[in-house]
């Protein structure tokens, strides 16, 4: 389910939550667990495909708008394992996801904010994203890049992967 819901869960599990969010706009509700499992490859973060194994534990709340509409806000501890010619690396970070639905439970906005990415390397050097990225927009198969903010240690990241 993860990987193939909403622009290809693009960065980690961020957009894959934009479904959940809009069911529980329409369905009424309010700060409801999440918790979401998933396993995918991505093939334009390191020169060669990368596996991801990831897992989101957290909630999300739902503030219907004046004239209709809603946002949803979640708030999201993700643990992620990469790995990719042998090696594995993993990371635990926080960060948070807004998603804007119009009155008939359409996703008009998402972003994602916060450390949207963070794995330490055996080396000392952690690959990290770091900042505000418009999920909707993206025209990648990974997030490593935000919109504003930083981005740090992919190659360090994608060396340790490909050695």
């Amino acid at each position: 389910m993860l990987r193939t819901t909403a622009t290809a869960m693009v960065l980690g599990l961020g957009l894959t939550l934009t479904p959940i969010g809009a069911a529980l706009a329409a369905a009424g509700g309010n700060r409801v667990p999440v918790e979401a499992s998933g396993v995918f490859d991505v093939h334009d973060l390191c020169p060669f495909p990368v596996h991801i194994e990831a897992h989101v534990v957290g909630a999300s709340t739902t503030a219907p708008q004046p004239g209709g509409g809603s946002i949803v806000r979640t708030h999201l501890v993700e643990d992620d394992v990469y790995s990719a010619d042998g090696h594995s690396v993993g990371g635990t970070y926080t960060f948070n996801i807004q998603v804007t639905l119009d009155a008939d439970g359409n996703v008009i906005a998402g972003y994602q904010s916060g450390t949207i990415v963070r794995v330490p390397l055996p080396t000392g050097e952690v690959f990290q994203v770091e900042g505000r990225l418009n999920s909707l927009t993206a025209q990648t198969d990974y997030f490593f890049a935000p919109d504003h903010g930083v981005s740090k240690n992919r190659d360090a990241l994608c060396a340790y992967l490909g050695s």
